[in-house]
């Protein structure tokens, strides 16, 4: 998902494996300690939803693996990688598309790791050939996940025709009611809310995004109030992953576990799905400051952390 047509790259030794409890500080423009589990999220969450199944077999660690040279170094190898397969072969799709979209946040966060302004400079250059709009479909969160990219570079250089579009269009999105039912039986729901959990990396980040440039609150604000209803209807606590969307809830696969056959809840793609979704969580990660969430949940819900984390990144 990240970077288009990552799979051609034969070296999964890429995909880095992560020790969970050692904090590291990766990033040189805030200085905030960064656990190692998120540290390349951006890379690893998507390399591993768009190459699909992962032979998990263990491989050892290698002195210096995890250093902050070492990890600036695969970030600049990979994005260098797609940025030279754009420039090469052209782009499938048009740019503001949402698989682009995912890999524009890895490639800016390059350029934050390594201070290399090329990153920044190919960024502007798409948003300029873009003009600083998002897609067709005003409200299809697919369509409008470009606003991370527009207002990461706005919060650098401060010229306001890169959030002017984007902005009008999140005055819209914060003004409609957003009270519809999230079933698929609401006619085209999905080109109005965030009916399918790949939503989650799309729309609650953008508007987190805007509102920490800005200053404006109220973007977050719509941010966390619909992504608990999007966690609400799509999360399931038993698996502790999120469903597609709806038309995954009554789908079963027959596995046996420990010798006994069950019926499990299918989530259509699970990984990939939640996968994104982490996504979305991961920018907020490094933030380890208590952050308040304006939401009462049961402390068994797993979302809550992602709503938590949506809340401190924007904070």
């Amino acid at each position: 998902m990240l970077f288009g047509g990552i799979c051609s790259m034969t070296n999964r030794s890429l995909i880095p494996r992560l020790a969970p409890d050692t904090l590291i500080d990766i990033n040189p423009t805030y200085r905030q300690p960064m656990n190692r589990r998120f540290a390349l999220l951006a890379v690893t969450v998507s390399i591993l939803s768009a190459c699909g199944p992962v032979a998990t077999v263990p491989t050892p660690l290698v002195q210096g693996q995890f250093t902050p040279a070492a990890i600036t170094g695969t970030m600049r190898q990979v994005a260098d990688w797609q940025i030279n397969s754009w420039s090469t072969n052209g782009f499938a799709k048009p740019k503001y598309n949402w698989t682009y979209c995912a890999a524009y946040t890895g490639i800016f966060q390059a350029g934050l790791a390594t201070g290399d302004g090329k990153y920044h400079d190919f960024l502007r250059k798409v948003s300029d050939d873009l003009q600083w709009r998002t897609g067709t479909r005003r409200y299809f969160a697919d369509d409008y996940c470009v606003g991370q990219v527009f207002s990461q570079l706005y919060a650098q250089d401060r010229q306001p025709k890169m959030i002017g579009p984007w902005r009008a269009l999140a005055d819209e999105i914060v003004n409609k009611p957003n009270n519809e039912s999230l079933s698929l039986a609401t006619r085209d729901i999905m080109e109005r809310e965030w009916a399918w959990c790949d939503a989650l990396f799309m729309g609650p980040t953008s508007l987190a995004y805007l509102s920490k440039a800005t200053g404006e609150r109220t973007y977050l604000d719509t941010a966390l109030k619909l992504w608990w209803k999007t966690s609400d209807f799509l999360y399931s606590p038993e698996e502790r992953l999120y469903f597609r969307d709806e038309s995954y809830f009554d789908k079963r696969e027959k596995k046996r576990q420990e010798g006994v056959l069950v019926a499990r809840e299918w989530l259509g793609h699970g990984g990939h799905g939640s996968g994104t979704v982490q996504h979305a969580i991961g920018p907020s990660r490094p933030r380890a400051a208590p952050c308040a969430v304006p939401r009462h949940g049961s402390p068994d819900r797993q979302p809550a952390d992602g709503g938590r984390h949506v809340a401190c990144f924007a904070a």
